[in-house]
């Protein structure tokens, strides 16, 4: 962070979500010595791209009357890029990584089965699938480890 009022908040984001970053766009933020939550509007957007970390440095201003917010000092921020209508996301531990892909496990008839997936944007606790699973799939999401297919189930609790 630089400047006292209004403070300017310099981050990074990686490139893919360029295209959904416009001047404009509002973030929110925290610092280890507060725990208010400090709002932003983005004003500049570099025109370059890192090419080492693939990333894309923003700035954003963000009000600051009571001088809490001061320079040097790091920031986390929270920024919604975009909302995907109607898509599916499932949590992380229930996506296993291969050579190939990503694969999931679900129930059918009482049964393990794999299938593969592909997926896209993630969170720090959902990964989207965008093809392998649809809408009523019952995903396995505990005990992936031991999981093998065509292992008999027995379904325990159903999150929805």
């Amino acid at each position: 962070m630089v400047n006292i009022d209004p403070a300017k908040v310099t981050f990074s984001v990686p490139e893919r979500y360029l295209s959904l970053i416009h001047v404009g766009s509002k973030i929110s933020f925290t610092i280890e010595s507060s725990r208010d939550k400090f709002a932003g509007t983005v004003y500049a957007i570099e025109p370059n791209v890192d090419v080492n970390s693939r990333s894309v440095v923003l700035r954003a201003k963000a009000e600051n009357p009571k001088g809490t917010l001061k320079a040097g000092s790091f920031a986390k921020i929270h920024f919604n890029l975009d909302q995907i209508p109607k898509t599916i996301m499932v949590p992380t531990e229930a996506v296993i990584p291969d050579i190939k892909g990503s694969n999931v496990f679900l129930v059918k008839k009482g049964v393990a089965m794999q299938r593969a997936i592909k997926t896209d944007t993630r969170t720090d606790k959902s990964i989207q699938v965008i093809d392998g699973l649809k809408a009523g799939d019952s995903l396995i999401v505990t005990g992936i480890i031991q999981m093998r297919p065509k292992v008999a189930i027995k379904v325990v609790k159903v999150i929805k």
